[in-house]
């Protein structure tokens, strides 16, 4: 399976050294002249990206998207000044390599060439995760804005190990689990930043188990009405849990409800 480049510049010389960094046997090159759409980055999902700061001074804001789309995408932008602080941000959120401009023609080969070869690892090692059990674990602080990278690195592994193969799994695991972490923030932890939610997952090619627990004292579970009921068919409560038990195959509730355990299944 050949890797996926995009060459994101108006830059010739950038161009040429991506051409001469690699050879079609390994590798399919686009070229894009502006930022690709939403949709061309669906159609591709790009294994590795090369992305020049001139196409979007927001170069992070485009290198989170991209990595929205593909996780495991390998991510290297040229720049024309290294500020530090932009170096310890990008770095820290994941790039890949931050190259300047102007940096001689052989080491831009030389950068973009261990790009593609990482890339060439990471996907043929691919096959060996559904023989793997793979563990995650976030402590996080109680800030939502975390909510959507933790989801996507629980639904990205589950597509490593081939338990999500199609976008209505996808979809529907995406929504119970940004549900359920998002309860924990906010209901839980009463959205106290200092409070911590912690999320343990255990995810095979048959199985993801989640486990979310927050620092709340809980509720009585029994008094949660169903949502359904004509009575309640108004109300903005309760719709959450009963969501999360209708995409889940199984939901367990501990702690008076600190602790939720969300189960998938397959046969």
């Amino acid at each position: 399976m050949k890797i996926k480049l995009a060459v994101i510049t108006k830059d010739k010389d950038i161009a040429n050294s991506a051409l001469k960094s690699t050879n079609k046997d390994i590798a399919e090159i686009v070229f894009f002249k502006n930022e690709p759409t939403p949709e061309q980055l669906m159609k591709y999902k790009f294994d590795v990206v090369i992305f020049d700061k001139k196409i979007n001074e927001k170069w992070l804001t485009a290198f989170e998207n991209i990595k929205h789309i593909n996780i495991k995408t390998i991510f290297i932008v040229i720049v024309d000044t290294l500020a530090i602080d932009e170096i310890k941000t990008g770095f820290k959120k994941g790039v890949y390599e931050i190259l300047k401009r102007h940096v001689e023609h052989k080491d831009l080969i030389k950068a973009f060439a261990n790009a593609v070869n990482t890339a060439a690892i990471l996907k043929s090692n691919e096959k060996i995760h559904k023989y793997c059990k793979h563990y995650l674990n976030f402590i996080l602080p109680t800030d939502v804005d975390l909510v959507n990278e933790t989801v996507l690195q629980i639904i990205e592994t589950a597509k490593l190990t081939g338990f999500i193969k199609d976008k209505e799994i996808e979809s529907n695991l995406r929504l119970a689990y940004t549900e359920a972490i998002i309860n924990a923030m906010i209901h839980g932890n009463k959205s106290v930043f200092e409070k911590k939610v912690v999320i343990n997952g255990e995810i095979t090619n048959k199985l993801i188990k989640i486990v979310i627990s927050d620092e709340g004292k809980g509720y009585d579970i029994s008094s949660i009405d169903n949502p359904l009921d004509n009575e309640n068919l108004l109300k903005s409560s309760g719709r959450g849990l009963y969501l999360i038990k209708a995409i889940t195959d199984e939901v367990i509730l501990k702690n008076n409800g600190s602790q939720i355990i969300l189960i998938n299944r397959k046969e």
